[in-house]
């Protein structure tokens, strides 16, 4: 088994979660899921605080919301003051059954081509699965981002 801290020094890795994790709020999971720095929500202030982060709370496992806030702080995350919502699809399977995941992932990549979604969408290896994900920012600003999102996800799915 690859060393968590190991893989979270490596400075790409850092970069994308940091880049991923702006303006989201970040849970750690090691022994515990570790969701905030004192009363504040926790969150990553440069790459680097990727690494001290996951080295300080022992995280095995990092995770940020689909959620995107203008400022990650208590009265926003209680107010739910959404700015962003990053749709997904979240494909499980079982480790021996991965071309599941790929074919399933495949089918959803291909309905959201053939509705001219295609520049947005990018997928992530997750746990036991893949994420297929559409950047938040293919959404129209005209709705409130968490129901554009469902709204998109309902869609393929049916």
């Amino acid at each position: 088994m690859v060393d968590p801290l190991l893989h979270y020094s490596n400075p790409l890795v850092k970069r994308e979660i940091f880049n991923f994790s702006k303006g989201r709020w970040v849970a750690l999971f090691g022994r515990t899921m570790v969701r905030h720095d004192g009363d504040k929500p926790l969150t990553f202030s440069s790459e680097e605080d990727v690494l001290e982060k996951a080295r300080r709370f022992n995280a095995r496992t990092i995770y940020a919301t689909a959620s995107k806030y203008e400022v990650v702080d208590r009265a926003h995350v209680e107010q739910d003051k959404v700015v962003a919502y990053t749709p997904f699809f979240d494909v499980d399977t079982k480790i021996d059954k991965w071309e599941y995941a790929v074919m399933a992932a495949d089918a959803i990549v291909s309905f959201l081509e053939k509705e001219k979604v295609y520049k947005s969408v990018y997928l992530l290896w997750s746990g036991e699965g893949i994420h297929v994900r559409v950047n938040e920012r293919a959404l129209p600003k005209d709705y409130y981002p968490v129901t554009a999102a469902h709204a998109l996800v309902q869609y393929v799915l049916k």
